[in-house]
């Protein structure tokens, strides 16, 4: 049984920084996926309040309480909190694209470096 050639301490760090890139990556997506699914969420709410009358009852979940409140504030609410949610959603999916982008380009550099 031969013993794996050592790694040069340059490497080493690389590839630690490949794994932390990748640990990185991988919690942006879950970040992108779960705020994919509130917008969803959100948006369905919209559709669902946006073309009620005035007078319809609409309540607002707060903690565990119920508040009744007017259709136009919640459709307001609910089109600010879409709007604030797909903006921070750009921006995750701009700051995951650099990570990977990082990512790849490390990987490709130790690839070389290593001989593989």
């Amino acid at each position: 049984m031969s013993v794996p050639p050592s790694i040069p301490p340059q490497q080493e760090q690389e590839l630690r920084k490949l794994q932390e890139l990748y640990t990185q990556v991988q919690a942006f997506r879950t970040q992108i996926s779960q705020l994919e699914v509130e917008i969803a969420e959100i948006q369905n709410a919209l559709d669902e309040t946006k073309d009620l009358p005035e007078n319809t009852p609409v309540f607002r979940s707060v903690g565990n309480l119920l508040f009744r409140v007017p259709v136009k504030s919640t459709v307001e609410k609910l089109e600010e909190d879409l709007g604030r949610k797909k903006a921070m959603l750009e921006s995750l999916k701009k700051r995951e694209a650099q990570l990977t982008s990082q990512m790849e380009s490390l990987q490709q550099k130790l690839s070389k470096s290593l001989g593989a």
